[in-house]
């Protein structure tokens, strides 16, 4: 009898149209558009029921030829049970812009997100 499962998954992606955009990237970035996604998600289940994991997702630009530039964090926490095809849980999501060298470029971020 299984009554611990751990659950990971790795994701790599491309957004060709992403519109939501926290902060004016730095000069270097050539196409505000097109990102890329670097994703993380993990879970525990207990007894095939319980169940307690989350999620960081980190969209990135390009900002050279082998270069990147991270531009927000969105991070989801969640955790609840599982009857068959019914999940009854609690989720929070955020969303925090990631700005390396802040103090020296003069940004200001546009918006910050969260929500249950």
């Amino acid at each position: 009898m299984t009554w611990l499962v751990l659950a990971f998954a790795l994701q790599l992606g491309y957004t060709p149209e992403a519109t939501a955009i926290m902060y004016q990237p730095p000069p270097r970035i050539e196409n505000v558009l097109e990102q890329g996604l670097v994703s993380f998600d993990a879970e525990a289940r207990l007894f095939k029921t319980f169940y307690v994991g989350g999620s960081v997702g980190i969209p990135v630009w390009q900002a050279g030829e082998l270069s990147f530039w991270p531009s927000e964090l969105q991070s989801v926490v969640r955790a609840g049970v599982r009857f068959g095809g019914l999940e009854i849980g609690w989720s929070h999501l955020c969303s925090h812009p990631v700005m390396p060298y802040l103090p020296g470029s003069g940004t200001q971020v546009l918006w910050e997100g969260f929500y249950d």
